[in-house]
């Protein structure tokens, strides 16, 4: 074959180690042809990456990669996904974000201010009493019974209080005399109501004066209705040395016996005592108070009457 020049020669564009590259070498100025391979050029040249540019490449795997400067203190303004922690003012975070605040992953839960809390009507209760405060644990209040007698107690119920023990306590507000007589006067406030086939227990106490010092004094019921008994008794201070004198009512409005007399003119303590009996009747039991003699007596006031109901 005849020759060619270089510009006339095929390309080769598949170049195996084996092959072989003409070179024209005149390092003593006297032209001389040579060749050499594809692989021994490769070793001849023995070029490193910063022969050509990429001194800073390294042929790691991608798992193997380090993070950069920049990567790292990006990463480091991130909070972990667990527990993390905020400074400075959170935004952006969405009730989707967080669910709802029951707890049910939805996105119902709204942020609003204590002004725009739901009120009582649209509040949704159930009668679920899992959470009712009891004697061994703190709670809700148990549902309330709807009246107006029943109270919350310390067990954790509601319930009606007992009565009161006492159907009346009254005091004589201020000073009642009689007149010159031994016509018996109601003492204003000491009354009370009785009620059918009950028995009352009856006491009062206070002070009494009179405008002679021979005189003594005497109390009764007024009823306003028949009942089985009525007893009254009651005392006072006789003499200076300390004698009692006394007297009592077995009947409405009577009273069979009355003190006898008093100390002096001064102001002397008195105490009585009494049991009411009804029968099928209710009414009022009204206190009145009478002079022994014609001269005027005083019931003091303060006097107090105290009524309890037994049966």
């Amino acid at each position: 074959m005849a020759d060619l020049k270089i510009t006339q020669l095929t390309e080769n564009t598949t170049p195996i180690t084996t092959d072989i590259l003409p070179m024209v070498d005149d390092p003593a100025g006297t032209a001389i042809t040579k060749k050499v391979t594809i692989a021994n050029l490769k070793t001849g040249l023995a070029l490193v990456k910063g022969d050509v540019g990429l001194g800073s490449v390294d042929n790691t795997a991608d798992t193997a990669k380090p993070v950069s400067t920049a990567q790292q203190t990006a990463l480091d303004l991130k909070s972990p996904i667990a527990s993390p922690t905020f400074t400075g003012t959170v935004s952006g975070v969405t009730a989707a974000m967080v669910g709802s605040p029951s707890g049910s992953g939805n996105s119902s839960g709204t942020n609003t201010g204590d002004q725009t809390l739901p009120t009582d009507a649209t509040i949704v209760t159930t009668d679920v009493t899992t959470n009712n405060v009891s004697i061994t644990k703190h709670g809700f209040t148990p549902k309330a019974p709807n009246n107006t007698t029943d109270f919350l107690r310390a067990d954790a119920t509601w319930a009606t209080p007992p009565a009161a023990s006492y159907t009346l306590v009254a005091t004589l507000a201020s000073d009642q005399a009689t007149g010159a007589n031994t016509t018996p006067v109601s003492l204003t406030g000491l009354v009370f109501t009785y009620a059918a086939n009950s028995t009352y227990r009856i006491w009062f106490m206070g002070a009494v004066s009179s405008a002679a010092a021979t005189t003594g004094a005497g109390f009764q019921f007024d009823l306003s209705s028949a009942v089985t008994s009525i007893n009254v008794s009651f005392f006072h201070q006789l003499a200076n040395t300390g004698t009692l004198s006394g007297g009592h009512s077995i009947a409405d409005d009577a009273s069979v016996g009355v003190s006898s007399a008093m100390p002096g003119t001064s102001v002397y303590p008195v105490r009585g005592e009494g049991i009411l009996i009804t029968t099928g009747n209710t009414g009022t039991a009204q206190l009145r108070f009478r002079s022994e003699t014609t001269a005027v007596t005083t019931a003091k006031a303060g006097l107090t009457m105290v009524v309890e109901k037994i049966i």
